[in-house]
């Protein structure tokens, strides 16, 4: 039979063991990639800001990280009677005023970025 202080000794290496087992493995967190969130793209630009008169251009480079595959950048202005924008991001200053340009990932529209 085992002394006292021997059963002791040995349930608290179990319990020892049984905490560890549970820090180690039980507290693990895993990636779920299937979780869209996980994967949305991010969009950026250098310049927030151009100043440009009438007759003026200026080329907005976007940045989009955060995912592999090649996404399409669609821009647009809120008022083309100021400024224009093509589908490569050239600005066109077209009459003195302030107008925004904005730009969304195509199937991201809730991704969005804007200039000034």
């Amino acid at each position: 039979m085992l002394g006292e202080s021997m059963r002791k000794n040995i349930f608290l290496l179990i319990l020892l063991f049984f905490v560890f087992a549970l820090a180690l493995f039980g507290c693990k967190q895993e990636s779920n990639n299937n979780n869209p969130e996980d994967n949305k793209p991010v969009l950026s630009v250098s310049i927030n800001y151009f100043e440009l008169l009438a007759g003026e251009s200026a080329t907005i480079t976007p940045t989009v990280t955060g995912v592999k595959e090649e996404l399409v950048v669609l821009f647009s202005s809120e008022n083309p009677a100021v400024a224009t924008v093509d589908e490569t991001g050239v600005i066109e200053a077209m009459a003195p005023g302030e107008t925004t340009i904005i730009l969304i990932i195509e199937n991201y529209e809730d991704i969005i970025e804007t200039i000034t």
